[in-house]
This record gives C-alpha cells, structure tokens and sequence, in this order.
C-alpha cells in the first residue's frame, strides 16, 4: 500500500510533528502555506488532542 502524499509529493509520515508540542500550530501553518501556494480558497484542520478532546478549524483565504 502506497503512503499518503501531501502537495509537496513528501509521504504525510516524513512531516515533522510532535503530539505533545506544537504541532496545531505547525500543522495550521503548513495548510495556509499549501493554500497560498496552489491558490486555494478554503483549508480544514482537523486534530485530536490528548484526554479525548478535539478541534477544527476552518480558514478562508480572502
């Protein structure tokens, strides 16, 4: 089974996360820049967090 490519054709298990870190901010960065870069519209960021919890966030590029 082939890996899920992200835009960049980088494999989604080589991007750099951390559970516990930074990683919402890191992964709401990089969905602004794939939106500037293929001059998209709407992005959706979906994370689970630790203690069951849950967030989205939905962005429109204006």
């Amino acid at each position: 089974m082939r890996p899920f490519r992200g835009r960049e054709g980088r494999p989604i298990e080589s991007w750099p996360s951390h559970w516990a870190g930074a990683s919402g901010a890191r992964l709401l960065t990089t969905m602004l820049y794939a939106l500037e870069a293929g001059g998209g519209r709407l992005g959706l960021q979906s994370m689970c967090e630790a203690g069951g919890m849950a967030n989205a966030t939905l962005i429109e590029r204006l």
